[in-house]
């Protein structure tokens, strides 16, 4: 059976279409200061980590760690640099020919900076059993 992106797992485990009838983010992660903002409040990374669990864990593991998907914890990046707007770019456009499905169209702008926020939040933390390095080494710019 194939992947279904179309459908999410709420945390009581029930599957449900779409995103409760908000409206998906057009353009990707909102204004360049509200995505900043969001990189260092611990409610918008908590929120980021409870939506990674449902939609990002199965591809890039529980802690981020790469499976199928790259690791997002180290300092090398396939696809950009590891800048917020990268990693904002490729949530709304995936890589499809990679196996990464565009999420934009069913996310809205907030979920995107919260999902940002926490990816961010997880860059160095070097969880156990990490994938190997991917990419070009980009160090994260503070």
């Amino acid at each position: 059976a194939g992947t279904d992106y179309g459908l999410f797992h709420s945390r009581r485990g029930r599957r449900h279409a779409g995103r409760g009838g908000r409206r998906p983010a057009a353009g990707g992660g909102g204004d360049e200061a509200a995505l900043l903002a969001a990189l260092t409040n611990p409610e918008m990374q908590q929120k980021g980590h409870e939506g990674y669990m449902g939609i990002c864990m199965a591809c890039h593991g529980e802690k981020g760690q790469g499976v199928i998907g790259p690791n997002l914890t180290d300092d090398y990046w396939i696809h950009g640099t590891g800048t917020p707007q990268d990693i904002v770019k490729a949530i709304v456009d995936g890589f499809p020919d990679k196996g990464m499905p565009p999420w934009g169209p069913l996310m809205t702008t907030e979920e995107i900076q919260q999902a940002v926020a926490f990816i961010y939040s997880i860059h160095g933390s070097n969880p156990a059993g990490a994938k190997p390095p991917q990419g070009e080494l980009h160090a994260k710019k503070e």
